[in-house]
């Protein structure tokens, strides 16, 4: 999934899919910053031990939304300690469909170009353009 604050990218490697569309920011969504960043604030977070996500031996939280009207039923956040930072995220939606999100590789703030935001998709993929 990559964004760049007006469209989102978003690329499944099971169906050689891209979906594109707008960026919108609400309260209800759920954008790449809100999950790698904890929307944790609309959410009862509890600890479910400890697990490693790639070379991080990671405190897993769950977390079960607080109020009606939220697209997801869960929320599963695998968070490296000596960092605070979120190495993975499963969420499950109100329809039970399942997606997970891996950051295998974290740089804090490396001077990226604006074009780095753009998403190149891959030779042969269906491109949905939703916008």
């Amino acid at each position: 999934m990559v964004t760049d604050g007006e469209t989102v990218w978003s690329y499944s490697a099971a169906n050689h899919q891209v979906l594109i569309d707008r960026f919108k920011l609400s309260d209800r969504s759920f954008s790449p910053e809100r999950i790698l960043g904890g929307a944790t604030g609309d959410y009862t977070a509890t600890v479910r031990g400890r697990e490693r996500s790639g070379n991080a031996e990671c405190i897993v939280l769950w977390l079960i939304p607080r109020g009606e009207g939220s697209l997801m039923t869960s929320l599963r956040l695998w968070v490296d300690p000596s960092e605070w930072l979120v190495r993975m995220a499963e969420f499950t939606d109100v329809n039970g469909k399942v997606t997970t999100y891996t950051v295998s590789d974290i740089k804090l703030n490396p001077g990226l170009s604006d074009s780095r935001f753009t998403l190149q998709i891959p030779e042969g993929a269906e491109v949905v353009d939703m916008r």
